[in-house]
């Protein structure tokens, strides 16, 4: 259903998954359920920002930290609130939203409320120089687990992303430093990332030659005060990085 300032937007789903010897993951099976039921308020101009409010899914920048969960079989969404300035040269999204929990039944999923996820992104696109994304990213957790601690968790990202194309080449780098607590401990944590990519464009289908690398902190003293594994928060896969190991 839409209209010229009002979208309503429904999207049902089930999933299976056959043939895994422990049974299937919570990501690979499900029953009927809504995956996304949303309305947006769309501003009558570009100098206001749009509402969108229900269940959604949620992508931001490269989708390092914020994904919809592609390469499984279930994809992630979220119950929450968005707010959506789009204009020529700049998108901001602000939001508040709870992940929602993947159920085996029928019409069961439900918003997690032991976590709950919000922030500011912004989008910066320019005509010389690269592009620019700056963001804050919050997340609490009551029960978070981690190798050496676990409790409640309440963790503050910060980050900036730098991407664009000059003739032939290409590039996309992002750094990210998270600061918060678990517990008595502090969290200071960071992850770094690099993709890079040359196109032969004179070759038939256009082969690109790319380079990436991904550099995520981790907590080597478990015996001071501080905790420094860095949380990719909801990426694509498990970390910090295109590879799905250890399902």
């Amino acid at each position: 259903m839409q209209a010229d300032q009002v979208r309503g937007f429904l999207q049902v789903g089930a999933y299976d998954e056959s043939g895994r010897a422990s049974g299937p993951l919570a990501t690979d099976a499900g029953g009927l359920d809504i995956q996304q039921a949303f309305v947006e308020l769309k501003p009558r101009t570009g100098s206001r920002p749009g509402i969108r409010l229900g269940r959604q899914e949620m992508t931001l920048g490269s989708s390092r930290f914020v994904a919809s969960r592609e390469g499984l079989n279930i994809r992630r969404s979220f119950d929450g609130l968005r707010l959506l300035y789009r204009s020529t040269n700049v998108d901001i999204d602000a939001f508040a939203m709870r992940p929602v929990s993947n159920r085996p039944d029928a019409f069961d999923d439900r918003a997690d409320d032991h976590q709950a996820f919000w922030g500011v992104y912004a989008v910066i696109r320019r005509r010389t120089g690269p592009s620019i994304d700056l963001y804050y990213l919050g997340l609490e957790r009551d029960q978070a687990v981690f190798a050496s601690r676990s409790g409640h968790e309440a963790r503050h990202s910060i980050g900036a992303r730098l991407w664009g194309r000059k003739e032939r080449f290409d590039y996309n780098l992002e750094g990210a430093y998270q600061l918060g607590s678990l517990e008595d401990l502090d969290i200071r944590a960071f992850a770094l990332s690099a993709d890079i990519g040359w196109s032969l464009e004179t070759l038939p289908l256009r082969p690109r030659l790319g380079l990436k690398g991904n550099i995520e902190s981790g907590d080597r003293k478990t015996s001071d005060q501080e905790l420094n594994t860095f949380n990719p928060l909801f990426p694509n896969h498990a970390y910090f990085s295109e590879a799905t190991f250890g399902r």
